[in-house]
């Protein structure tokens, strides 16, 4: 057999083999002999345990979280990217600005040689072409 072969072993039966150690009936020896399992992974569950029992136990806020909740370390890192995105797209802003005020006393100043050399056109927003209108 190539692969190693993982039973799954229910979580109620691990809780009892971690309680039975914690309440002195079994030691952990005898646990790993019953289960067929190493030491290893039985301290593997019993850490697991041991770091859930610890987080049943700090204070909270009363009540659910909201269904659309985000914990705060995930929000302010959003906060920050859009910050950063926020700086990126300003300075985008500032310079099309400059480049459109280039474009437009650009279209100005051609805006001044065409009435210059043909006289009949008038130049608004758009360039039209026809007779001059005084």
């Amino acid at each position: 057999m190539d692969s190693k072969y993982h039973r799954q072993i229910p979580p109620e039966v691990k809780s009892q083999a971690i309680q039975s150690v914690w309440t002195k009936a079994k030691t952990v020896k005898q646990v790993c002999q019953e289960l067929s399992i190493s030491k290893e992974t039985y301290y593997k569950w019993e850490r697991k345990a041991k770091s859930q029992i610890n987080q049943a136990v700090v204070p909270q806020k009363p009540g659910r979280h909201p269904l659309d909740y985000v914990p705060p370390e995930q929000v302010n890192q959003e906060l920050a990217r859009l910050k950063q995105e926020n700086q990126k797209l300003k300075k985008e802003t500032r310079q099309l600005l400059k480049t459109n005020e280039r474009t437009t006393a650009d279209l100005k100043i051609a805006q001044i040689i065409i009435e210059d050399v043909f006289g009949e056109v008038q130049c608004k927003k758009n360039f039209t072409i026809g007779p001059k209108i005084n």
